[in-house]
């Protein structure tokens, strides 16, 4: 059975019907008229309000309209909704009029369209609302590679994957064309490549909506490499699968990425990385980067400004730290491509952005394989470097102590007063092979 409730508020008196059934509680609607109530008082005593006042009210209905049609109830119960102010009165500007003054009703207005909200997927058709716990645990089994996903744009973003959509095609095509962008003049030595062609492989991380996939498709015509895309979440996988049925679209973590197996899948030519980054796992993207840098030859990546920045910085900084000096050993060149809005984005993060080009050094020619010529490591210089930052604002002496008993080899008076902050990338190789060569190498 079906029961009419009648809403009423202080602004319009009776509003209109709204059938309520079990599946679509009373309190909910109540309680989404009450704030909008709220919000147009607080607004009416500050300023003139009729814009407002018309948006959030027509708002309420389209959330409730919204509602009843996705719980299966027919919206011809509502058939009109008296208008506050009619479409024709006039904005008034300055002071309150007059409560004398005549104001124009219409009655029987059909119900208004919420504007799109930024943070926040819809399609021209209907709203959907965020899947249930049930509906995301059944969710890998209910949607299979190549099932219709014509409604992909219902998905919500999943914060606990750090997902912000890019949207700007603009933007999206700069960062493709990037991986194409000539090498600079001064690394000649470190790397024996100018450009990617069209058979070199790309990997591209998150894909999501699929913004880039589309593109680098595009930009290469007849692809001759190895085109693959690595997704967490299943709804996009089936999207992408559905999309582009020759994508080799794979289903797992980026941080349990086997960068060897997939460079051996491409016949053994280095990996060009391309994607957008989860902002919360950012850190650990990058530092399975530097532990694979010998499968991978550069990657064009999107990821938080204040991180971007980190990578560029330079000793005696506050953004100076342990990904800036590991990322500088291993890549001759770390470019700033451009500062991307929040804007740019869906939903809009709180933050802005930035893409960055890391090129990698060929295997036998970074800094790290030419300077480690003794006993020490790469593995021992990560661990130099990391002891060191853990307190950096201490001198090496302090920082370093539990490393230099254990050595039991005292630093140099110079290089014991010195901070970590002021030490450049290749100044830590020195430090670690005089720590862990058989012979001393030599501190400057």
């Amino acid at each position: 059975m079906t029961f009419f409730v009648l809403l009423s508020s202080p602004y319009m008196g009776a509003v209109g019907l709204i059938p309520r059934t079990g599946t679509v509680a009373l309190s909910v609607l109540q309680t989404k008229l009450q704030s909008t109530t709220k919000a147009i008082s607080a607004r009416s005593t500050k300023q003139p309000c009729f814009s407002f006042f018309r948006s959030s009210w027509f708002k309420f209905f389209s959330w409730a309209d919204h509602t009843l049609s996705f719980k299966g109830l027919s919206t011809s119960t509502i058939s009109s909704v008296p208008s506050p102010i009619s479409a024709k009165a006039t904005p008034v500007t300055g002071r309150r009029a007059s409560s004398s003054a005549p104001r124009e009703r219409s009655i029987g207005r059909p119900i208004r369209r919420a504007p799109v909200h930024p943070n926040k997927f819809y399609s021209s058709e209907r709203f959907m609302p965020p899947p249930s716990a049930e509906e995301e645990a059944a969710e890998p089994e209910a949607r299979q590679p190549g099932e219709d996903t014509k409604n992909f744009y219902h998905f919500f973003p999943k914060k606990s994957l750090g997902q912000n959509w890019l949207k700007d095609e603009v933007i999206a095509r700069n960062i493709v064309i990037s991986l194409k962008r000539p090498l600079p003049a001064h690394l000649k030595g470190h790397v024996n490549w100018d450009s990617v062609d069209e058979n070199q492989p790309i990997v591209e991380i998150g894909p999501g909506r699929g913004a880039l996939t589309g593109i680098i498709r595009s930009e290469y015509e007849k692809p001759k490499y190895k085109f693959t895309a690595i997704e967490l979440d299943q709804r996009w996988v089936a999207h992408l699968t559905s999309t582009y049925p020759d994508l080799d679209v794979r289903r797992m973590d980026v941080l349990e990425t086997d960068w060897k197996a997939l460079r051996e899948e491409a016949g053994g030519q280095r990996l060009n990385v391309i994607g957008n980054l989860p902002y919360n796992i950012t850190s650990e993207i990058l530092f399975s980067f530097i532990e694979s840098s010998d499968h991978i030859r550069q990657a064009v990546i999107t990821m938080q400004l204040e991180v971007a920045k980190r990578l560029i910085s330079k000793p005696r900084t506050k953004d100076y730290g342990i990904l800036a000096v590991m990322l500088q050993l291993y890549c001759p060149a770390v470019e700033f491509l451009v500062k991307i809005p929040p804007t740019a984005f869906r939903p809009i993060p709180k933050v802005d952005s930035a893409a960055v080009r890391l090129i990698f050094s060929d295997p036998g020619c970074d800094s790290l394989t030419q300077k480690l010529t003794g006993e020490a490591t790469k593995a021992q210089v990560r661990q130099v470097v990391r002891m060191a930052f853990n307190q950096r604002r201490k001198c090496l002496r302090n920082s370093l102590s539990t490393l230099l008993q254990q050595r039991e080899r005292p630093l140099p008076e110079r290089w014991s007063n010195m901070r970590p902050e002021e030490l450049r990338p290749e100044q830590f190789i020195d430090l670690t092979r005089y720590l862990f060569d058989e012979v001393p190498y030599p501190l400057e």
